[in-house]
Protein backbone atom coordinates (compact mmCIF):
# COMPACT_ATOMS: atom_id res chain seq x y z
CA UNK A 1 0.00 0.00 0.00
CA UNK A 2 1.13 3.36 -0.59
CA UNK A 3 2.38 5.63 1.66
CA UNK A 4 0.60 8.99 2.01
CA UNK A 5 2.39 11.85 2.26
CA UNK A 6 0.82 15.73 2.46
CA UNK A 7 2.87 18.57 1.23
CA UNK A 8 1.70 22.23 2.79
CA UNK A 9 3.37 24.72 0.77
CA UNK A 10 2.16 27.61 -0.60
CA UNK A 11 4.84 27.87 -3.81
CA UNK A 12 3.05 26.00 -6.18
CA UNK A 13 5.83 25.74 -8.55
CA UNK A 14 7.57 23.93 -5.64
CA UNK A 15 4.34 21.86 -4.41
CA UNK A 16 3.71 20.54 -7.77
CA UNK A 17 7.62 19.76 -8.20
CA UNK A 18 7.71 17.94 -4.95
CA UNK A 19 4.66 15.99 -6.00
CA UNK A 20 5.77 15.04 -9.64
CA UNK A 21 8.91 13.12 -8.23
CA UNK A 22 7.14 11.72 -4.91
CA UNK A 23 4.23 10.32 -7.56
CA UNK A 24 6.82 9.03 -9.97
CA UNK A 25 8.38 6.78 -7.51
CA UNK A 26 4.89 4.59 -7.36
CA UNK A 27 5.79 4.76 -3.92
CA UNK A 28 3.39 7.45 -2.68
CA UNK A 29 0.27 8.91 -2.77
CA UNK A 30 0.26 12.68 -2.34
CA UNK A 31 -2.32 15.46 -1.49
CA UNK A 32 -0.98 19.14 -1.67
CA UNK A 33 -2.55 21.61 0.61
CA UNK A 34 -1.41 25.72 -0.77
CA UNK A 35 -1.77 27.04 2.42
CA UNK A 36 -2.33 26.68 6.46
CA UNK A 37 -5.99 26.32 6.70
CA UNK A 38 -6.33 23.74 3.40
CA UNK A 39 -3.08 21.87 5.56
CA UNK A 40 -5.09 21.95 8.41
CA UNK A 41 -8.26 20.22 6.84
CA UNK A 42 -6.69 17.54 4.48
CA UNK A 43 -4.43 16.37 7.83
CA UNK A 44 -7.33 15.45 9.24
CA UNK A 45 -9.37 14.20 5.98
CA UNK A 46 -6.43 12.60 4.06
CA UNK A 47 -4.42 10.62 7.21
CA UNK A 48 -0.82 11.38 6.16
CA UNK A 49 2.06 9.12 6.77
CA UNK A 50 4.39 12.19 6.51
CA UNK A 51 4.04 16.09 6.34
CA UNK A 52 6.17 18.43 4.38
CA UNK A 53 5.44 21.67 5.72
CA UNK A 54 6.58 25.49 5.03
CA UNK A 55 6.41 27.70 7.85
CA UNK A 56 6.06 30.88 5.89
CA UNK A 57 2.83 31.53 4.52
CA UNK A 58 -0.10 33.92 4.89
CA UNK A 59 -2.99 33.22 7.11
CA UNK A 60 -2.99 30.02 9.50
CA UNK A 61 1.04 29.87 9.28
CA UNK A 62 3.45 26.11 9.42
CA UNK A 63 4.05 27.64 13.32
CA UNK A 64 0.12 27.75 13.61
CA UNK A 65 -0.17 24.13 12.31
CA UNK A 66 2.46 22.81 14.19
CA UNK A 67 0.69 24.38 17.71
CA UNK A 68 -2.30 22.68 16.86
CA UNK A 69 -0.62 19.64 15.39
CA UNK A 70 1.33 19.35 19.00
CA UNK A 71 -1.94 19.90 20.89
CA UNK A 72 -3.97 16.67 18.99
CA UNK A 73 -1.05 14.97 19.25
CA UNK A 74 -0.83 14.54 15.22
CA UNK A 75 3.09 15.53 15.30
CA UNK A 76 3.92 12.91 17.68
CA UNK A 77 2.00 10.27 15.15
CA UNK A 78 3.29 11.18 11.90
CA UNK A 79 7.12 12.96 10.98
CA UNK A 80 6.71 16.38 10.06
CA UNK A 81 9.53 17.71 8.05
CA UNK A 82 9.95 21.47 7.38
CA UNK A 83 11.02 22.59 4.50
CA UNK A 84 11.14 26.67 4.90
CA UNK A 85 13.23 29.64 4.20
CA UNK A 86 12.87 30.65 7.70
CA UNK A 87 16.60 30.53 8.54
CA UNK A 88 16.61 31.78 12.36
CA UNK A 89 17.32 29.39 14.67
CA UNK A 90 14.82 30.67 17.75
CA UNK A 91 12.27 29.58 14.68
CA UNK A 92 14.43 26.36 13.71
CA UNK A 93 14.20 25.66 17.64
CA UNK A 94 11.02 26.16 18.53
CA UNK A 95 10.30 24.02 15.57
CA UNK A 96 11.68 21.20 17.15
CA UNK A 97 9.92 21.43 20.48
CA UNK A 98 7.01 21.41 18.72
CA UNK A 99 7.65 17.99 17.14
CA UNK A 100 9.20 18.45 13.63
CA UNK A 101 11.07 15.79 12.92
CA UNK A 102 13.47 17.65 10.42
CA UNK A 103 14.15 21.40 9.10
CA UNK A 104 15.65 21.57 6.09
CA UNK A 105 15.93 25.33 4.43
CA UNK A 106 14.72 25.08 0.75
CA UNK A 107 17.32 27.34 -0.73
CA UNK A 108 19.86 24.75 0.03
CA UNK A 109 17.90 21.60 -0.50
CA UNK A 110 16.98 20.10 -3.83
CA UNK A 111 13.55 19.15 -4.17
CA UNK A 112 15.10 15.20 -4.53
CA UNK A 113 17.21 15.76 -1.45
CA UNK A 114 14.09 16.64 0.29
CA UNK A 115 12.03 13.40 -1.15
CA UNK A 116 15.08 11.32 -0.83
CA UNK A 117 14.89 12.46 3.06
CA UNK A 118 11.20 11.90 3.16
CA UNK A 119 12.11 8.12 2.11
CA UNK A 120 14.34 7.63 4.71
CA UNK A 121 12.36 8.69 7.38
CA UNK A 122 9.16 6.88 6.35
CA UNK A 123 11.86 3.76 6.03
CA UNK A 124 12.67 4.92 9.94
CA UNK A 125 9.10 4.96 10.65
CA UNK A 126 8.55 1.50 9.52
CA UNK A 127 11.63 -0.44 10.54
CA UNK A 128 11.72 -1.18 6.93
CA UNK A 129 14.68 -0.67 4.27
CA UNK A 130 15.22 2.37 2.20
CA UNK A 131 13.59 2.32 -1.16
CA UNK A 132 15.26 3.67 -3.90
CA UNK A 133 16.43 7.19 -4.40
CA UNK A 134 14.04 9.58 -6.33
CA UNK A 135 15.39 9.79 -9.99
CA UNK A 136 17.23 12.92 -10.87
CA UNK A 137 15.42 15.56 -12.70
Amino acid sequence: MAKKILIVEDDKVLAETLQAILTDTGLYEVAVANGGEAGLQLADEFKPDLIILDLLMAGTTGMDLLAKWKETGLSGRVPVIVATNLDQLPFMNHAMTMGVHNYFLKSEMSPEAIVNHCAKVLAEADGSQVPPSAPSQ
